[in-house]
């Protein structure tokens, strides 16, 4: 008889540890669905951020390519610039009007490369756009949650100032 009831005991023991390794089961496998969502979505991140300090890298690169550009262009201004004044002081042979000639044509050189850099500095920052735009466009989801938190901040900051 108490051989019986120790076996009840025992059976009652182990049924209650089945069901509590049940709840605990149902208890984790949401939040291991949760754990790996977050992952996928930060893996997410990362990608999308190794995708854009690829782009800042190659605007960066750009960037010094025109950089280098714009001391050679000034670099040869200030030479034309030394050159004109010496020949301006030296050269009486030669006509004001002439030298107006010159001026002019040197001057339209000048703007030409001034408004080549100036296309090519626009067309960098349009390619930035379209880059922003087109990760906006490959990441909807992403740019939602950004979109969301910052109208949640603004909400905060709106709730905060009525408060003071």
């Amino acid at each position: 008889m108490r051989m019986i009831i120790t076996e009840e005991k025992e059976m009652k023991c182990l049924r209650e540890m089945i069901a509590v390794v049940f709840n605990t089961q149902e208890q984790l496998i949401p939040e291991n669905k949760e754990l790996r969502e977050k992952c996928d979505m930060l893996d997410n991140k990362v990608k999308m951020n190794n995708e854009m300090k690829e782009i800042l890298g190659e605007v960066k690169r750009e960037n010094s390519v025109l950089k280098g550009k714009c001391e050679n262009y000034e670099l040869e201004l200030q030479e034309l610039q030394d050159k004109l004044n010496t020949s301006a002081g030296t050269a009486k042979g030669i006509s004001k009007t002439e030298l107006e000639e010159w001026k002019k044509v040197w001057v339209k050189e000048q703007e030409e490369k001034v408004n080549i850099a100036e296309v090519v500095k626009q067309q960098i920052r349009e390619k930035t756009k379209d880059t922003v735009i087109q990760a906006a466009k490959e990441k909807q989801e992403l740019v939602r949650n950004m979109v969301s938190k910052k109208k949640c901040i603004v909400k905060y900051g709106v709730e905060e100032k009525r408060t003071q």
